[in-house]
């Protein structure tokens, strides 16, 4: 028994710890995604990865070029680093980081060869810088 100097109904209320269930994350079940055809819109993070990458290369080599280089460089961190999916290049043009600077070159690299689908990793596995 804890003796406590404000009271024993004070010992003992702060000897118990309250545990709160927390709520499941709704997720959609696989028969669900089954039957919509898979995804409903594909992740765009290594297609702009891949774009601002090359723009980093082209920018690279002329100096007068530095801060678009330098630039390049902290957006494809910030879009390696994001948490979520991106689904568009509008999304991108909101993060803090990238904003408008390559908003152009990222919407041309969505629209790119028709024929070209979008990157989609197996299940399980990521894009990475």
């Amino acid at each position: 028994s804890t003796t406590s100097p404000f009271g024993a109904t004070f010992a003992a209320a702060t000897a118990v710890k309250l545990r709160v269930p927390t709520p499941a994350i709704p997720a959609m079940s696989a028969k669900v995604i089954k039957e919509i055809g898979g995804k409903l819109y594909p992740d765009l993070t290594h297609n702009f990865i891949i774009a601002l990458t090359s723009q980093a290369r082209r920018a690279r080599h002329n100096s007068y070029q530095r801060a678009s280089f330098d630039s390049a460089l902290r957006s494809i961190v910030v879009i390696a680093l994001h948490m979520r999916p991106l689904r568009s290049a509008e999304a991108t043009r909101r993060m803090k980081g990238v904003g408008s600077n390559f908003y152009d070159l990222l919407k041309e690299s969505v629209a790119g060869s028709k024929s070209k689908k979008p990157f989609e990793p197996k299940k399980g596995k990521f894009t990475c810088v």
